[in-house]
C-alpha cells in the first residue's frame, strides 16, 4: 500500500508568550512523521510569525519503536551540557542566516547528538534526523561544539 503526501501547516508567532509553545508543538510533530519537505515565509502584520508549511508521510512504527525511545531517559549531565550548548549554537546559527531555529535542527536531534556525541561526520551520520544535508550544511560546526566540550 502506497503512502500519499499529507500537508500540515504550522504558525510560529514570534512573541515571548508563544514561540517557545509553538516552535515545541512544530518539533512533537516532526517527531512522528516522515517529513519530505518543508517550506516557511516570514508574515509580518499585526503580529509577525513564521508559516511553515511541511509535506509528510506517517512514519510506519514497529512496536519496539513506539514502546521505549531515549527521549524519555533523561539526559546525564555532560549530555545536558552538551545539548544546552548546542542550543546555544542553534540560536546563534539561526539569527546568522535569518531562519527559525528548528529549521537549523529540531530539539530532538541535538538531544541525538549530545547523547551519541559523535567524533566526526561518519558518526554524525548515524545520528537520527541527520543526513548528507545537514552534515554538509552544519556538521564541522555541531562538531566543534561537541568536541570542545571534551578539551
Amino acid at each position: 500500500m502506497t503512502q500519499r503526501m499529507k500537508v500540515r501547516t504550522f504558525h510560529i508567532r514570534l512573541t515571548k508568550e508563544h514561540l517557545q509553545s509553538d516552535q515545541d508543538a512544530l518539533n512533537a510533530f516532526f517527531q512522528d512523521v516522515a517529513v519530505s519537505d518543508v517550506r516557511t515565509g516570514l508574515i509580518t502584520g499585526q503580529t509577525n510569525f513564521w508559516s511553515v508549511i511541511v509535506m509528510y508521510e506517517e512514519k510506519a512504527e514497529t512496536k519496539s519503536e513506539s514502546a521505549n525511545t531515549s527521549e524519555d531517559v533523561p539526559l546525564t549531565f555532560e549530555e545536558q551540557r552538551t545539548y544546552d550548548r548546542l542550543k546555544i549554537w542553534r540560536a546563534a546559527k539561526a539569527d546568522e542566516t535569518g531562519t527559525a531555529p528548528y529549521l537549523i535542527c529540531s530539539n530532538s536531534d541535538l538531544m541525538g547528538v549530545a547523547r551519541q556525541r559523535p567524533i566526526d561526520k561518519a558518526g554524525l551520520l548515524l545520528v537520527k534526523g541527520f543526513g548528507s544535508q545537514k552534515i554538509t550544511r552544519f556538521g564541522d560546526e555541531i562538531l566543534m561544539v561537541v568536541n570542545s566540550e571534551r578539551q
